[in-house]
């Protein structure tokens, strides 16, 4: 994959490598990501974020981010708080048909996300 093949895009989060789906996501909250001029950002279930961002031809790296802090039910704010963690662990990525897996350094997807 090349590395332009993110720029200008946006995903919707849908899973997350436990098994955790967003196909329903708890109290209508939405974790979206978008790649646009070197940083990706988006809402993370209750803040919006953004954060610079490397990217390779299936690599990936996401550098420190920052985020709005609105007050939110807890249940979101845990949801936020693990989305961005993990966001930490990412190395690489892979586009399959309109999902996107973004991946740890063992190879192991950490995100999976649908075309937005």
């Amino acid at each position: 994959m090349a590395a332009a093949d993110l720029d200008n895009t946006t995903w919707k989060l849908i899973s997350y490598l436990d098994g955790t789906s967003m196909a329903q996501p708890p109290l209508g909250a939405d974790v979206t990501l978008t790649f646009q001029d070197g940083a990706a950002g988006g809402h993370s279930a209750c803040n919006r974020y953004r954060f610079p961002v490397t990217i390779g031809d299936g690599t990936l790296a996401f550098g420190m981010g920052v985020s709005t802090k609105m007050a939110c039910a807890q249940q979101l704010i845990e949801m936020e708080s693990r989305y961005l963690k993990v966001l930490e662990s990412v190395t690489s990525w892979h586009v399959a048909d309109d999902s996107l897996a973004l991946d740890d350094a063992a190879e192991q997807t950490l995100l999976i996300f649908k075309r937005a």
